[in-house]
């Protein structure tokens, strides 16, 4: 090879390796959006809504189309093509993510939230999910054949694929079915080792405990009490809960919903004053091995361009009302179809 080919060798692979870079640092900035449209949020519980029959004219079928004109009690609702959907998806795992092989073997997921951008109302929500909710969770075989569905908790819908691409889509394919055959497209997932570099990134969330529930880990975590979180700290907060305790991932989304408003001022100061000093420290952290996403560059930076002309001032943090039942082994919560179904009106409609 001549000096001219070793020098346009080089050239290019450098070229390919700050292509790789700018990409690798683009989808850690996707988190770092998203993780900004998760905690500029108000709290607003689903109450009941009585015994109200709300009926649609189709039912979903996959990739019909037919959630977009739908009637409810005699009025004609038609979907709202100006949102933007992401799904966020915290699953229960450390060290890097790996795709497996076979499928089945995948952790299962504690937080699963859908943030809905919505251009028309210029308003932000965000859809957060009991990790109990039962519904029908696609299932494949070892090889990824498919099975048929069967009713289990979400907690096991990322769990039913191969931990990479595949345990993405049915999760939000779950989702989906759930919200009557929205689309939910995009997706970013973060594990327990992530944490701790989301804590460093914030410069340490300042929380007030809502309980004594991590007491006894670490003594100055009582009820009532207002501390600046570390690292460790961060992750038990946001993670812990007693498995022997009946409901008591209400008890963490609680927590994770304290963490979650205490973050908001943490992240004005620390990230979006400084994107690029952000962008450089993620980039310098293995934080990239916890993280997995499938928007692009294009579609991250339409979503900057959303968020800025979004009222982040009042946004929604809606739980859908259910129940919960813990007369069997595993937990289950039952969402309240009917509640549902208005929500998914508020958020997603316009009348006709």
């Amino acid at each position: 090879m001549s000096d001219h080919e070793h020098r346009h060798q080089h050239h290019k692979h450098h070229r390919n390796e700050q292509k790789a870079r700018r990409e690798r640092m683009i989808n850690i900035m996707t988190v770092i959006l998203v993780a900004a449209v998760v905690v500029a949020t108000g709290v607003i519980i689903i109450r009941g809504l009585g015994d109200r029959e709300v009926n649609t004219t189709a039912e979903r079928e996959s990739n019909t189309g037919a959630y977009r004109d739908i009637t409810v009690d005699g009025k004609e609702y038609e979907f709202n093509n100006l949102i933007e959907t992401v799904l966020y998806i915290g699953i229960d795992s450390e060290g890097a993510m790996e795709t497996s092989q076979a499928y089945g073997s995948a952790p299962r997921s504690d937080v699963v939230m859908l943030v809905v951008m919505d251009k028309y109302h210029k308003t932000l929500s965000i859809l957060s999910f009991n990790r109990n909710t039962m519904l029908e969770i696609r299932q494949y075989d070892v090889e990824g054949n498919p099975l048929t569905p069967v009713e289990e908790q979400l907690a096991y819908a990322f769990a039913a694929g191969n931990g990479g691409t595949r345990s993405c889509e049915i999760t939000a394919d779950a989702i989906s079915d759930l919200l009557g055959g929205i689309p939910v497209d995009r997706y970013v997932v973060m594990n327990r080792s992530s944490l701790p570099y989301i804590n460093q990134m914030l410069g340490g969330v300042t929380v007030t405990l809502p309980d004594d529930s991590l007491a006894q880990q670490f003594p100055g975590l009582t009820a009532g009490s207002t501390v600046t979180l570390t690292d460790e700290q961060a992750a038990a907060f946001v993670r812990y809960r007693d498995t022997d305790q009946a409901f008591s991932n209400n008890d963490r989304m609680e927590r994770q919903k304290v963490f979650v408003l205490g973050a908001i001022d943490k992240l004005e100061e620390n990230v979006l004053q400084d994107p690029e000093q952000t962008w450089e420290q993620m980039n310098d952290s293995n934080m990239s091995d916890y993280v997995m996403t499938n928007i692009t560059q294009g579609q991250y930076l339409n979503y900057v361009n959303i968020l800025e002309d979004l009222d982040l001032s009042q946004p929604n943090f809606y739980i859908p009302e259910g129940e919960s039942d813990d007369s069997e082994e595993l937990e289950k919560y039952y969402i309240n179809e009917n509640s549902l179904k208005q929500l998914i009106l508020d958020i997603f409609y316009l009348e006709e």
